[in-house]
């Protein structure tokens, strides 16, 4: 099995020669990786949030905005999507986010699949669940909980929309790897946890092409 080329790595984060980013311990919300749901009349999606801190991940958040904007449809503009379109926004243009705003403080990454590609989930012991496995993908479902820590594998994907005239980037949502401990932000905060912890150093081969990942 070949070594996985990195192009970026920091503490934070890790872009790999095919594309494929890792985003390692951050803090999520509104996560919904256990069942594909419908919202406001839209197609079945998986989806999560993540957080990065514009001060402390600095360098990530530019590396980033910098992938997805090249990963936008040839002749169109990231700087042209709108803010409901973006898939990583400074958090201070959500709407009715103040300065007091935890939010305020950090860039929001949405991660979406659609329902026929579920992202493949590791506990904390690092074990890949199995959504065929009864018990297995109760696990899963218990733990759906917002404002957990998690390591995200995605990957970018430029779409266009000539319809409706607009284009955008999606995040897409093919990893997780669960931490048992939570955000001590307020967006997302559930209090403490225990449980054991992992070295999320980075996921080696286990996203090799021909596995789940």
């Amino acid at each position: 099995m070949s070594e996985k080329v990195k192009v970026f790595e920091s503490d934070a984060m890790i872009v790999y020669e095919d594309g494929k980013i890792l985003l390692r311990k951050v803090p999520t919300w509104y996560p919904q990786y256990a069942h594909a749901k419908s919202f406001q009349e839209s197609p079945p999606k998986f989806g999560i949030h993540a957080f990065l801190d514009k001060k402390k991940h600095k360098k990530e958040i530019e590396y980033l905005e910098k992938m997805v904007a090249d990963a936008m449809v040839k002749g169109k503009k990231w700087s042209n999507v709108p803010n409901k379109n973006r898939c990583i926004l400074d958090g201070a243009e959500i709407d009715n986010v103040t300065e007091d705003d935890d939010l305020h403080d950090v860039y929001r990454l949405k991660f979406s699949a659609t329902k026929d590609f579920a992202p493949a989930v590791r506990n904390a012991e690092n074990k890949v669940l199995n959504r065929r496995i009864p018990e297995e993908m109760a696990e899963i479902e218990d733990s759906q909980q917002s404002g957990r820590i998690c390591s995200i594998l995605t990957k970018l994907y430029g779409w266009d929309n000539p319809t409706f005239k607009n284009a955008g980037v999606i995040m897409n949502l093919l990893a997780i790897r669960l931490s048992n401990s939570f955000t001590d932000k307020q967006f997302g905060s559930l209090g403490g946890d225990s449980g054991s912890e992992i070295d999320d150093d980075d996921w080696g081969d286990d996203f090799d092409e021909d596995d789940d990942f």
